[in-house]
């Protein structure tokens, strides 16, 4: 029996997860290479502001979130949908952690890999692509996936990216592809058909990028 694969990823108020708070969380799951359903989320971080560095990367403000769910709410959907899958994350260290982190806060008794086997892909990258540049950009150009509508960062958006270039990166490992999937990573081939219908995305209001471009210039001015 196939295990299906969740490409996951999460947005946050900053990069230290003993301090900092989740506030977005998507992931898309996927089942013999077509993805099934998702799983997104924005999170209120409970009066932790999101840092300067952060904000400029996922230009979600404080205030949107205000009327969001906590963790507290979230988080039981959230273990049920990785749970038994095999949890694929970019750089999962930063992510596990923040999830962890989150888990604990709620009385949670078990870790993320207590519940899922958990896959870095940028580990996969630097195994495959050594001394080459290995973000999410880069592996999408690398293998021909258009990310040019990824202005600012989301959870679910990157997710979306990050399970094609999984797909493509794994085309010659037959447990996730089958039988057919025996071409040359180094050689891309269009993943498109691999989806049944668009992800749906929450993209930021106008007001939100207005405001982003503001604090963008902000840090060029000074």
């Amino acid at each position: 029996m196939t295990v299906d694969v969740v490409v996951l990823d999460t947005e946050t108020t900053g990069i230290n997860a003993q301090s900092e708070r989740i506030i977005e969380i998507g992931a898309i799951k996927l089942r013999e290479n077509r993805p099934v359903s998702k799983f997104h989320t924005y999170v209120n971080p409970q009066g932790v502001r999101s840092q300067p560095g952060a904000l400029a990367v996922h230009g979600i403000t404080d205030d949107f979130l205000l009327d969001k769910p906590d963790f507290t709410a979230i988080y039981p959907a959230m273990v049920d949908f990785i749970t038994g899958c095999q949890l694929v994350i970019h750089n999962a260290p930063f992510d596990v952690g923040f999830l962890d982190a989150e888990l604990a806060r709620v009385g949670y008794q078990a870790h993320v890999a207590d519940v899922c086997e958990v896959i870095d892909t940028l580990l996969l990258a630097r195994a495959r692509f050594p001394g080459q540049k290995n973000n999410l950009d880069a592996l999408c150009k690398r293998f021909g996936i258009s990310n040019e509508h990824r202005t600012l960062h989301g959870a679910l958006l990157d997710a979306d990216l990050l399970a094609k270039v999984y797909i493509q990166m794994c085309v010659d490992q037959s447990d996730l592809l089958g039988s057919e999937g025996k071409a040359s990573v180094g050689q891309p081939r269009s993943v498109s058909a691999a989806w049944i219908a668009p992800i749906q995305l929450v993209e930021a209001t106008t007001e939100e990028l207005d405001a982003h471009i503001e604090w963008m210039a902000s840090l060029t001015s000074g």
